[in-house]
């Protein structure tokens, strides 16, 4: 079984208004998932979310989704 980790912006609009403050975490979000990729610790961009910056910090929640692999032929 493997798992989706899906971050939930505060607001529909975050993309578009994100403040300066909210902007740094983001990045840091993203430095916080190249380092995971990076050891191959996540298999794609995106779980793991007590630690990830934007969910400690307060700005974005997250949820988890089961999900089964799906193995080609």
């Amino acid at each position: 079984m493997a798992f989706l980790y899906r971050l939930l912006p505060p607001r529909p609009t975050f993309a578009q208004d994100m403040s300066a403050a909210e902007a740094d975490v983001m990045q840091r979000h993203v430095s916080y998932w190249q380092d995971l990729l990076n050891r191959d610790a996540a298999l794609a961009f995106g779980a793991i979310g007590e630690g990830d910056p934007a969910v400690e910090s307060g700005t974005c929640t997250y949820e988890v989704v089961p999900m089964q692999l799906v193995r080609p032929g």
